[in-house]
């Protein structure tokens, strides 16, 4: 926020005073000291519904004004990330009014705003995606670095990159979000996991392009170490109602990373596999081994689709299930999938005729949320 921007917001203030809003204060003020109060509490939604209020009481009040532009790029300012479609009106308002605002609005911030708005809108159209690469760096040069909403924008570009497998591309721009992140938010785990994910997608698919050697074997084992980074920070989960979907994806894309290395590893055989492997404890409950819930399994891996098998599909995915008290598999869950949608149903077919040929121990840790992922080696 620039000087002038924080002196006309705090100018409101003067005029506000410090007690409850007067019975002749005009709307927009009202509102805008209700917003000043929900931000102080933490009420981020309140806050959002006060700054929008005090912008259109400013429209109808005030009209063509300098306070208008400076509630409008408050409002489009405070909801761009959550809500940049919505972001948009006032901020094509503020654009329209800075002329006005006699310096108060920070151009180069404002027009990053609204390119990072139309981004989202058109689902990044190559002209928008241009002109918000344009504007991110515009605004990071004047800042001398990167701020939170340019880091959230370069995951943003980073996503649609990888999305649209421009796989060079998405490497590039996972590291660079990486490098902002780790500069403006090294807190937000989620995202920074999201950034490392780009890359190891990236990687994964370039690395497949070429003949397995040595080198690609090794380069396999530095991805699988990054997503091991990625996944640390992450606090245990308390259920998996509410498992974090970034989280599933690493494990999910580790699991398929540790598929490729044992693939490398066989190289050329006559045989395709699926592996089973239970995975180390990740929620914030008691977890018990098979052997403490009395759990002696009879179960077959499941088959190799053939799709998967003529494609040559290396993959993984990390499932969570219960089982009833006579040992059998109920409730499956598919928390994430690496490719997405080709190894699920024959996972989901195999898995429902798992049994215990003992009776598992009646305990919430031996029969919910029991976890497994799956890895399928060509």
């Amino acid at each position: 926020m620039t000087g002038r921007l924080r002196a006309a917001l705090a100018s409101l203030f003067l005029i506000l005073g410090i007690g409850a809003a007067a019975a002749e204060d005009p709307e927009y003020l009202t509102q805008y000291k209700l917003y000043n109060q929900a931000l102080q509490v933490g009420d981020a939604e309140a806050a959002a519904e006060h700054a929008k209020a005090a912008w259109i009481a400013a429209e109808t009040e005030l009209g063509d004004d300098r306070l208008t532009a400076i509630l409008a790029f408050n409002y489009g300012r405070m909801i761009f990330l959550s809500d940049p479609k919505n972001a948009l009106a006032p901020l094509r308002r503020t654009n329209e009014l800075a002329p006005l605002a006699d310096g108060a609005i920070p151009v180069v911030e404002l027009q990053f705003l609204i390119a990072f708005a139309e981004a989202v809108q058109s689902g990044f159209a190559r002209r928008d995606e241009k002109a918000l690469r344009e504007a991110v760096d515009a605004f990071e040069q004047q800042n001398g670095g990167a701020s939170v909403e340019t880091a959230a924008a370069r995951l943003q570009l980073a996503l649609k990159s990888v999305n649209a497998k421009h796989l060079r591309k998405a490497l590039r721009d996972g590291e660079t979000a990486e490098a902002a992140i780790l500069s403006a938010a090294p807190h937000d785990y989620k995202s920074l996991g999201q950034a490392i994910l780009v890359q190891a997608a990236a990687k994964i698919g370039l690395n497949r392009q070429s003949t397995v050697t040595r080198h690609s074997t090794q380069k396999l084992h530095e991805i699988y170490a990054d997503l091991l980074r990625a996944q640390k920070p992450f606090p245990p989960q308390e259920s998996f109602d509410a498992f974090d979907d970034t989280l599933a994806q690493i494990i999910a894309w580790r699991s398929a990373t540790g598929a490729l290395l044992q693939s490398h590893s066989r190289k050329l055989t006559p045989e395709n596999e699926a592996a089973i492997e239970e995975l180390n404890p990740i929620l914030a409950k008691e977890i018990k081994t098979a052997e403490e819930c009395n759990i002696e399994w009879i179960r077959k891996p499941p088959n190799y689709p053939i799709p998967a098998e003529d494609e040559g599909y290396v993959g993984a995915l990390f499932a969570v299930y219960d089982l009833n008290a006579d040992g059998q598999v109920e409730n499956i869950r598919i928390l994430s999938e690496v490719p997405q949608e080709i190894f699920s149903k024959a996972t989901i077919e195999a898995m429902e005729k798992w049994r215990s040929k003992s009776t598992p121990l009646d305990h919430p840790a031996c029969r919910e949320d029991l976890i497994v992922h799956v890895k399928f080696i060509f």
